[in-house]
């Protein structure tokens, strides 16, 4: 939240979907854990022959929830498979099952967790301690995207909880 007020894009959608995160947080299990890559997408995905053969860039893996995985990496499967065919196929191969309430929350948190990644590149930027083009030029233009989709996930979830 602090990284927010002092840093942040002013937006009403952002302090809500924090509000929301603050308000679930004891309804959430701390009971599951497993090892989470925490940046899985297609982008760190290495496939041989239409077969997931490995994942790549394991430097953000953490001991957390594993749901935090999923709704991380819930906007790019659903752009492949529909998401509850998704979801019924992983619980099919042994993942384990839950709630919806847990799946939203990780999706949202995984998009306010890109957003203060951004904004904190967008202050380092501005102080002058990031140089690198590409890091500058995803800074300015990741950073609108990730509040609309933040808007949108925050529209979903308040609608079905």
């Amino acid at each position: 939240r602090r990284t927010q007020q002092t840093i942040g894009v002013p937006s009403p959608s952002i302090s809500l979907a924090i509000d929301w995160l603050e308000q679930q947080c004891p309804r959430i299990s701390t009971e599951l854990r497993a090892l989470v890559h925490n940046d899985i997408g297609a982008h760190n995905l290495l496939i041989d022959n239409e077969h997931l053969s490995g994942i790549l860039d394991w430097e953000l893996a953490a001991i957390d929830h594993p749901a935090l995985d999923l709704g991380y990496a819930r906007d790019w499967i659903s752009q492949v498979v529909p998401w509850e065919r998704f979801m019924s196929q992983y619980r099919d191969e042994g993942g384990p099952s839950f709630s919806s309430l847990e799946l939203d929350f990780y999706t949202l948190w995984a998009a306010i967790r890109i957003y203060v990644l951004l904004i904190n590149a967008r202050a380092a930027i501005a102080a002058g301690l990031i140089r690198d083009m590409e890091v500058v030029y995803t800074a300015a233009d990741a950073i609108p995207w990730v509040v609309r989709r933040i808007n949108y996930v925050l529209n979903i979830v308040l609608q079905s909880n």
